[in-house]
């Protein structure tokens, strides 16, 4: 399994860079053994678009991506995903953009339920006995 990628896949051009981000993710899933329940979600505080399209010499900010399962975010599993414009067109606003690096951790084959199975005041009496116990 990849802990980085780096070159370019021209077919995953997009205008929005994280739809770029999230296309490259999709259609090479099997590299991370990612499964239906797996997703990366863009992390809110994302780049902003001067970031994205920095003057030549200057490498572009990453796309941040967190992992989810479920619907819940995966403690540490977090994708940066850079991406550079495709090909300049003039006259074209946003610029199409496509992925050209990308590193980061992934936890794959996650199986657990995500419904609880004790109520909130159960799980702190739990907690609180078992630190009782270890520290007094």
């Amino acid at each position: 399994m990849p802990t980085y990628l780096a070159g370019l896949w021209p077919h995953d051009v997009s205008v929005e860079a994280d739809d770029a981000a999230l296309s490259f993710l999709a259609a090479h899933a099997g590299l991370w053994r990612l499964e239906v329940n797996d997703a990366f979600m863009p992390v809110p505080d994302g780049p902003l678009p001067a970031c994205l399209f920095p003057p030549p010499g200057v490498p572009p900010c990453p796309i941040r991506l967190e992992q989810t399962y479920q619907g819940l975010p995966v403690f540490g599993a977090q994708l940066l995903v850079h991406v550079k414009p495709a090909e300049f067109i003039p006259s074209t606003f946003p610029i199409p953009s496509t992925v050209f690096y990308l590193h980061g951790t992934v936890v794959p084959g996650i199986s657990v339920a995500v419904v609880p199975s004790l109520l909130a005041t159960e799980a702190e009496s739990w907690v609180h006995a078992d630190l009782m116990t270890r520290f007094t």
